[in-house]
């Protein structure tokens, strides 16, 4: 689903604070929309991670992929997840080396347009997962199974809103009679 205007971000931006909303939960300290963290390129990462990994920071970025769209529909076909880990390792190649300059990690976060997980996703949300799992005591299955669920209703309700409020669509208004 491509959308022109303030509607193209819509899923992307909620799907990043549905992200920062698990990681201050999870007690990390995070900064969304980092600006001038790679001075020498237009490259922005949508969240800071501060002390991820051993004392290193990390720096996600997210993508939303659809996977009906010409160009990549008959890839989705035969492999449904070669969309999504291939989005995944285009935004790594991008952010790889400044990151590594910075001796931070550098995470690519792709989901579906449909509310499926790339590889690097499921991963990292498995690690968010496991760190709620041990602050709030509750089995690590549900935490990941509340986050996954959480993450893909986001984006099927972005979606549905973009559908119906978009650029060619009158707003809907409900009357209480």
């Amino acid at each position: 689903m491509t959308c022109p205007g303030r509607f193209h971000n819509v899923r992307h931006n909620r799907v990043c604070e549905v992200l920062v909303g698990y990681l201050k939960a999870a007690g990390l300290s995070v900064l969304s929309e980092p600006k001038h963290q790679f001075p020498s390129t237009s490259l922005r990462p949508d969240i800071k991670v501060y002390n991820w990994s051993e004392g290193r920071n990390a720096f996600l970025d997210v993508t939303i992929v659809d996977q009906l769209q010409l160009d990549v529909l008959p890839r989705t076909v035969a492999k449904p997840m070669h969309v999504l880990n291939r989005a995944e390792k285009i935004k790594k190649d991008k952010y790889e080396v400044v990151c590594k300059d910075q001796n931070a990690q550098f995470i690519p976060l792709a989901f579906s347009a449909f509310g499926g997980f790339g590889k690097s996703s499921n991963s990292f949300l498995s690690e968010v997962a496991y760190c709620l799992a041990t602050i709030q005591q509750r089995p690590y299955s549900d935490i990941m199974s509340e986050i996954r669920h959480r993450i893909s209703s986001t984006i099927w309700s972005a979606n549905m809103e973009t559908v119906l409020n978009g650029p060619n669509h009158r707003k809907l208004v409900y009357s209480a009679s």
